[in-house]
């Protein structure tokens, strides 16, 4: 098995993580917890995650981390705190950060961009975490990262990013603030904007060369493409290089720092039919159940929780409108949300997604309006399916 493919597991955990921390942060402050409840909630979290006897496990070479898996890892950290959440919280939660990571991953230009993405993660956890002592924490994770993955070659990274797209290839839950974004089309793709570097030697897209039999350069023309428009030369020398990236930050703060482009007609596309995936195997390999299972014994290691401490918050409070999806003896591959909408302070851009989605709806099923007539779309968050 190549290095790359053993190396996925802490980019996936680290990134994700991230992800949990800017919606569990906005979601709080959405629902005025007390800021004192609210930092206490999200120190805890990101001090579970970190713990040092996690982070020396997790950076052990490992094959990737199923689904099931990695959500019983973020289940543990969020409980680790005060906070409770219901099985639809946690189910559309864990949807959230599965498409923010996906999307940061697609909309890289380069396999090394994954490396920018993981330290814009990590510097936003640590203003989260601002003046707290568990920003040490954090920072001990970012070095172990840099000093493991800086060395690595564009192969290893060409790898990672292909074990990472095919562990979330089949998920395409539409969320609203991707949608009024523009970077989620209505039926769930991600919509690749092409601007920004490139990989370093990279050339514009366009250029023809002719060789010779004896491998020459006898000519050079051009043609002009779509994806080379915003086409920016990577003039660095080395992948760690600083590359001004907002791959990585908060995708649910009011001021957004990137609305990337989208074509004009993404709403007329027709939904595509989708085969539904076969059940993934599991892996029965007794060395790498041994390691997820001390995994987790290290994350159950955290101090418990007095009971009458115990915040129970409902972060997308809204009913389940079909049996299904992330259930007692469901696999959580198979739970799929319809829609996630995530109210980010706009009542003009709520009412955008009100009527994307209720037109959506009209076209794919009219007998699926009927049950949704009573629903508020411009709640919190939408219901699951």
């Amino acid at each position: 098995m190549s290095k790359g493919s053993l190396l996925c597991s802490p980019l996936l955990i680290i990134n994700m993580g991230g992800e949990m921390m800017y919606i569990l942060e906005q979601r709080l402050n959405a629902q005025k917890v007390a800021s004192e409840k609210a930092a206490k909630i999200l120190n805890d979290s990101i001090k579970t995650l970190f713990s040092p006897q996690f982070i020396d496990q997790l950076f052990e070479p490992q094959r990737i981390f199923s689904v099931q898996y990695t959500r019983q890892i973020f289940t543990k950290v969020v409980h680790s705190s005060i906070m409770t959440l219901n099985e639809s919280s946690m189910n559309k939660l864990f949807d959230l950060m599965l498409m923010g990571f996906k999307y940061q991953v697609i909309a890289s230009n380069f396999p090394q961009a994954v490396y920018h993405i993981t330290l814009n993660h990590l510097d936003g956890l640590q203003k989260i975490l601002k003046d707290s002592p568990t920003v040490k924490l954090v920072e001990s994770t970012r070095k172990i990262f840099k000093e493991r993955y800086s060395n690595l070659n564009a192969n290893d990274y060409f790898i990672m990013r292909r074990e990472i797209l095919r562990y979330m290839q089949d998920k395409t839950i539409r969320v609203s603030v991707f949608l009024q974004d523009e970077i989620q089309n209505i039926d769930g793709r991600i919509i690749v904007d092409n601007s920004g570097p490139g990989g370093i030697g990279s050339e514009m897209p366009g250029k023809v060369r002719y060789l010779s039999e004896s491998g020459d350069v006898t000519k050079v023309s051009h043609f002009d493409l779509k994806s080379g428009e915003k086409f920016v030369e990577n003039k660095n020398t080395h992948f760690t290089e600083n590359i001004k990236s907002t791959l990585g930050t908060n995708l649910y703060a009011i001021e957004r720092p990137n609305k990337p482009a989208a074509s004009k007609d993404k709403t007329k596309e027709a939904k595509p039919q989708v085969k539904k995936a076969e059940p993934k195997k599991l892996d029965l390999n007794p060395e790498a159940a041994k390691r997820e299972l001390n995994m987790l014994a290290a994350l159950l290691g955290s101090e418990k929780q007095d009971a009458k401490e115990v915040l129970d918050i409902n972060l997308f409070p809204e009913p389940i409108k079909k049996s299904g999806g992330g259930g007692p003896g469901q696999a959580v591959d198979d739970y799929e949300a319809d829609v996630i909408v995530f109210e980010t302070n706009s009542t003009q851009q709520q009412e955008r997604i009100k009527n994307l989605v209720g037109d959506w709806d009209t076209k794919t099923s009219s007998q699926k309006k009927e049950q949704d007539d009573g629903d508020d779309l411009l709640d919190l968050m939408d219901s699951a399916t």
